[in-house]
């Protein structure tokens, strides 16, 4: 015997069922029980049937002609707010973009100011090297002074 709200009653007449080939026995008052659950759960299953799972709008409850209709206005603040999100998402990849930009560019920063460094160094030893080649030209220029004075003719040999 089942006991859904509580023990059946002695004098309540019991109907009987066969499953499996046994017998089980339910009161009236049983049998309307499971009758209204089934009703309910009937009820709750045909409400979910009516439920239409709409892309982007979320749960519709479906009228006797089809899904209701969805007004101008809900619609366009929909688009809305779907190309709010949009812009939301195309804005959180241009930040990050522009973070690996900002950090690409004191890479290259970086790597200009060492090639600048690289450059003074360079520019100080050309300096240095044409004020050698100023004093080697004098030099030669006295070694020259001195040949034309000991040897004349030397340039034509």
């Amino acid at each position: 015997m089942l006991g859904f709200v509580g023990q059946p009653e002695p004098s309540a007449p019991i109907l009987s069922a066969d499953v499996n080939d046994d017998k089980i026995k339910y009161t009236k008052q049983e049998v309307k029980q499971l009758r209204a659950l089934i009703e309910q759960g009937s009820k709750e299953v045909q409400v979910i049937k009516n439920m239409l799972l709409v892309p982007n709008k979320g749960a519709l409850p479906i009228g006797p002609k089809g899904p209701k209709k969805i007004s101008k206005k809900d619609r366009l603040i929909k688009d809305l707010q779907n190309e709010v999100a949009e812009l939301k998402l195309m804005v959180g990849h241009l930040i990050e973009e522009n973070k690996q930009l900002r950090a690409e560019n004191a890479e290259l920063r970086a790597e200009n100011a060492e090639l600048r460094a690289e450059i003074a160094e360079l520019r100080a030893e050309n300096a240095q090297l044409r004020a050698e080649n100023a004093e080697l030209r004098v030099y030669i220029g006295k070694l020259e002074s001195k040949l034309d004075q000991h040897v004349p003719n030397w340039r034509m040999e």
